[in-house]
């Protein structure tokens, strides 16, 4: 089985792009660079391949280009504004989560600094390992197997710009074709918070982008959109929840 890794870069991050790639030199022939910049004239000097994208579109277009590009089993996308102790091990986590888990449709590790904390995502713990079920994740790092890549494929990101539902669409997408959605907590990434486009806007365009779920899908979300609340609530209140 095999990993492809996407790390996504743009004007201000290439620095530590580049530095996610030096990271992963032993898995190169496996790594592209999906970047784009507001200078025309910009080279991403890579030992990996790259892969140019408009710098007037966002995150969607970016992932877009993961889609087309991935060919392997499974696709790993890390942003390039992120900091983790050890990006090689976070690749084998990722691998050995695949391994040990048969139906898996979507990995992440914890992110730090993101809205989706764990305590208010997760739905149960399996068993006497790192990974629990969530109801949501942060797309920021994570990985989907071939069958969740190929539902991703499937739909329409041209009035999505800023790419926000995506990650909703997976996990419902997961969930209704009876596949795992687990976060792996032996494994942490570091996340600035602050975005540099209209909210407001990305919620609106996300919520006319997940019209294209099937009705199966739209049950899941509806339901772990109701879970998911019903966490964040018992833990203001002081319950600590499932685990």
């Amino acid at each position: 089985m095999t990993t492809q890794i996407f790390v996504i870069s743009w004007t201000g991050q290439h620095l530590n792009a580049s530095e996610i790639t030096a990271a992963l030199d032993d898995f190169r022939e496996d790594v592209a660079v999906v970047f784009s910049d507001q200078d025309e004239s910009f080279v991403f000097e890579s030992r990996c391949r790259t892969i140019r994208r408009p710098n007037h579109l966002f995150w969607a277009d970016k992932f877009l280009a993961c889609l087309e590009a991935c060919t392997a089993d499974r696709m790993l996308i890390l942003h390039g504004d992120c900091q983790c102790d050890d990006w090689a091990m976070l690749v084998r986590k990722c691998d050995e989560a695949f391994a040990r888990l048969p139906g898996l449709g979507v990995w992440a590790p914890v992110i730090k600094g993101s809205f989706y904390e764990i305590e208010n995502t997760r739905i149960t713990r399996l068993g006497d390992t790192p990974y629990s079920l969530v109801t949501h994740y942060d797309a920021i790092c994570f990985a989907l197997s071939r069958a969740i890549v190929h539902r991703m494929r499937q739909a329409d990101y041209s009035a999505n710009l800023y790419g926000w539902g995506i990650s909703g669409m997976m996990i419902a997408s997961a969930y209704s074709r009876n596949m795992l959605v687990v976060v792996d907590e032996s494994t942490t990434v570091r996340h600035p918070a602050g975005r540099g486009y209209p909210s407001e806007e990305a919620k609106r365009q996300r919520e006319a982008f997940l019209e294209q779920l099937s009705i199966q899908e739209k049950i899941q979300r509806a339901l772990l959109t109701t879970y998911g609340s019903l966490l964040r609530s018992q833990r203001e209140r002081g319950y600590g929840g499932p685990s």
